[in-house]
């Protein structure tokens, strides 16, 4: 297996990022979208929208995920901002980026590589 360039990153993750100890994507993963079909504003980092500060610059650099339906059906039930989006899925493959568990047990920070975030939102499907 190939490691990828530092180049194949987005030139706004800091430099450890995504951290050694991020995982290959390989299967589905979900998120919440605010649209069907998801739109590129789908996929903004807190970074890009200037939230989460005090939250460790590369975790504000990925994509927020989970990788079971489940949990973001109970985000959705408890955070009531989130009550209006919708359930996305993607099959995502190591050639997309890393994924690694952070926060909550069910949370997880997702790094895609450049030549796919500005497509990301494109591969997230709503699924009823």
């Amino acid at each position: 297996m190939s490691t990828a360039a530092e180049s194949d990153w987005p030139s706004h993750f800091p430099a450890d990022c995504p951290p050694d100890d991020a995982n290959a994507l390989d299967g589905n993963v979900y998120m919440l979208v605010e649209t069907d079909p998801p739109t590129p504003k789908d996929t903004e980092c807190a970074m890009d929208r200037g939230s989460h500060p005090n939250k460790p610059s590369c975790v504000r650099a990925a994509l927020s995920c989970a990788r079971s339906r489940d949990h973001l059906e109970e985000l959705q039930r408890e955070v009531p901002r989130l009550r209006r989006h919708v359930v996305a899925v993607a099959a995502l493959g190591p050639e997309h980026g890393k994924i690694k568990q952070t926060g909550r047990e069910d949370h997880y920070s997702m790094w895609m590589r450049a030549k796919y975030l500005h497509i990301g939102h494109t591969l997230f499907k709503v699924h009823p």
